[in-house]
């Protein structure tokens, strides 16, 4: 059954230090990924915020893509899965292991950073966007290269 309300994913950037940083670690213009809710807020990973639902904030630059084959029980297994992670911090070591490639568990789920949120989401509902089976890592990017994303729009934000 086709979905009538599909998961939107969103790969942004800020211009901020941290997007720099990430940006740098990952080789990509893409620092940040975010579930979008079918009422527009956004359902991520911040840092200082921790996993929360919040409005569209203003990014430097934003390309939102749909996803093939994926159906309204799923799509709910995945919401549920990411608003049963909201109130947990944001995964401060997990950043640092990115910048010095030390293998990890990403799956822990005490904290998550942005794209392991959503990387655990869709693999615990049985729908893997990437396979992850030996990664100790989940980049943006990674998410982003998925065959199974559809492009759906690109904003830049004009300064």
């Amino acid at each position: 059954m086709a979905n009538p309300n599909p998961i939107l994913l969103q790969f942004s950037t800020l211009d901020g230090f941290y997007s720099k940083i990430i940006q740098f670690g990952t080789w990509d213009w893409c620092s940040h990924v975010s579930l979008v809710l079918d009422d527009g807020y956004i359902l991520d990973a911040l840092p200082g915020k921790g996993v929360s639902v919040h409005p569209y904030i203003g990014y430097a630059r934003v390309e939102r893509y749909a996803i093939k084959g994926l159906d309204a029980d799923t799509s709910a297994k995945i919401i549920a899965f990411e608003k049963s992670q909201i109130g947990k911090p944001y995964d401060w070591s997990g950043i640092f292991d990115f910048g010095i490639r030390r293998n990890r568990n990403w799956k822990d789920d005490k904290a998550w950073f942005c794209s392991e949120l959503q990387a655990a989401a869709f693999e615990l509902s049985g729908f893997e966007l990437v396979n992850t089976v030996n990664a100790n890592r989940v980049a943006p990017k990674d998410l982003r290269w998925s065959p199974l994303l559809v492009y759906k729009s690109l904003t830049t934000i004009k300064k």
